[in-house]
């Protein structure tokens, strides 16, 4: 902002009108700096919703509104620049306009419904209206002389009243940084504009730019100072929400998949105890009923209930027995052989998983030709589901695993298969869907593997011929 005057300055010192025509320069770069600290007071006010800092960014623009046309004019004509750099009533009229502005925001929470902007430039363009009217009626050049006893008390009121300013901005919620910064800024137009005033200068002096520059640049840096403090604080608060969210978001998905699971197990143990309580059941198959009864009633209360217990050496074939039976309780054909492979998971985990598997296999392969087939490839046990269904989709094959998806006509909710990945993946192995387009579906299970030896027994083995559902009194019961 001192560009102008500076360049002039150093070139030539003796040329006294361009060094007046630099100061008016600066002084109307000052202005519009002024232009945009109220801009950016604006935008924080609309952010952070504060009336102070709207009625702020009036103040700003209501000053350099009523400087403007008299920086203006004085470029124009040089007699006129006396105005632009001494005190006279203006300056009293805009302070006391401040003083009531900026007062007003203090008391109210929400700011204007007007914009600050558009409120500045109409009171500004009053106040100048109101000089002008008053210079024109009366005659006089409206500036405050120190050789007039009354102009002495209207600068002594004025500064009063600045003072007043600054304790409404100090008393408020304001960064004390940012409030005595602007404070500054006034105090150096104030005192070089004094000194103009009572030596009485025709042209701005040095002193006189250098305040005026001074004010503009602090309280733009105030303006700035403030914005990125609320886009910080914004952004901080955002960040926050956000995680919340994201905590509520995933508190609900663990509670849908818990509920998902509950539903699946539910519906065996309803299933296997109907079956026992008609009396239908041979002696050899009503044994690994009532075993899976047991199992998934123990699994169903763990799953209400926070995990404690970590992963454990598990036989896979324990764990796919009861929910076998539990499946052809539900007259669900499925074929399986023990095949003796261990691995380390947490039970309830690995039959979560595999249940998810059977009872897609169920809604999707219409109850028949579901096979289940595990080996050990290379340090890893594959489970491999496959129905002879009429397979996957093609236009939801890419996002199967994803939260919420679901074929065409599926009466699922798009849980499972993202929760069974997802456990797989936490044990360093993976589910993926491994059929062609449009055929049966396969999925393959794969997780680390363990010799079956280390997989102590958490219950007696069950062999093929002792799961129900084989036959057909079962099937009729549970139809039944």
């Amino acid at each position: 902002m001192l560009h102008p005057y500076l360049t002039v300055l150093l070139l030539d010192r003796t040329a006294g009108d361009r060094l007046a025509l630099a100061g008016h320069i600066c002084t109307l770069l000052a202005d519009l700096v002024l232009l945009c600290a109220a801009l950016v007071l604006a935008l924080d006010a609309r952010l952070v919703g504060s009336a102070l800092r709207a009625s702020m960014a009036t103040a700003a623009a209501l000053v350099a509104v009523q400087d403007l046309p008299m920086v203006i004019l004085a470029v124009a004509d040089p007699a006129l620049g006396e105005h632009t750099h001494r005190l006279g009533v203006g300056h009293l009229l805009v302070s006391s306009v401040i003083l009531v502005v900026i007062a007003a925001g203090r008391r109210n929470d929400l700011p204007p419904r007007v914009s600050p902007l558009l409120l500045g430039f109409v009171l500004g363009s009053l106040v100048l209206g109101l000089v002008v009217g008053l210079r024109r009626v009366t005659g006089a050049d409206m500036l405050l002389r120190p050789s007039r006893p009354v102009d002495l008390v209207l600068m002594a009121l004025l500064a009063v009243v600045l003072v007043a300013v600054y304790l409404q901005l100090h008393r408020s919620r304001l960064p004390s940084r940012v409030v005595n910064r602007i404070g500054l800024g006034v105090l150096a137009i104030l005192v070089s504009r004094l000194a103009s005033t009572l030596a009485d200068a025709t042209e701005p002096s040095p002193a006189a730019i250098v305040g005026v520059v001074t004010f503009s640049a602090l309280t733009l840096t105030a303006a700035t100072d403030l914005l990125r403090h609320s886009l910080f604080e914004t952004t901080t608060e955002s960040l926050a929400y956000a995680e919340r969210a994201s905590q509520a978001e995933a508190t609900v998905r663990h509670d849908q998949e818990v509920a998902h699971e509950v539903r699946a197990a539910t519906a065996g143990i309803v299933a296997g105890v109907r079956l026992l309580a008609r009396g239908h059941v041979p002696p050899a198959q009503r044994t690994a009923l009532e075993h899976m009864v047991d199992v998934e009633a123990a699994r169903l209360g763990r799953s209400l209930t926070p995990e404690t217990s970590g992963p454990d050496r598990l036989a896979v074939d324990e764990v796919i027995g009861p929910l076998v039976v539990a499946q052809r309780a539900l007259g669900h054909e499925v074929d399986w052989q023990p095949r003796g492979h261990g691995v380390v998971a947490r039970r309830d985990d690995l039959a979560e998983m595999v249940n998810v598997l059977l009872n897609n296999a169920f809604r999707h392969g219409l109850g028949r030709g579901t096979r289940i087939v595990s080996e050990e490839v290379d340090g890893a046990a594959r489970i491999e589901v496959s129905d002879q269904g009429p397979g996957v989709a093609p236009e939801v094959r890419d996002l199967l695993f994803g939260w919420g998806v679901r074929g065409p006509g599926s009466v699922g909710y798009g849980i499972g298969l993202q929760r069974a990945r997802r456990l797989a993946v936490e044990y360093g192995g993976q589910l993926e869907l491994t059929d062609e387009a449009g055929a049966a579906t396969t999925f393959r299970l794969t997780l680390p593997a363990i010799p079956v030896g280390d997989a102590p027994g958490l219950g007696a083995p069950i062999s093929p011929e002792q799961l129900p559902g084989a036959s057909s009194d079962s099937r009729r019961d549970l139809a039944g």
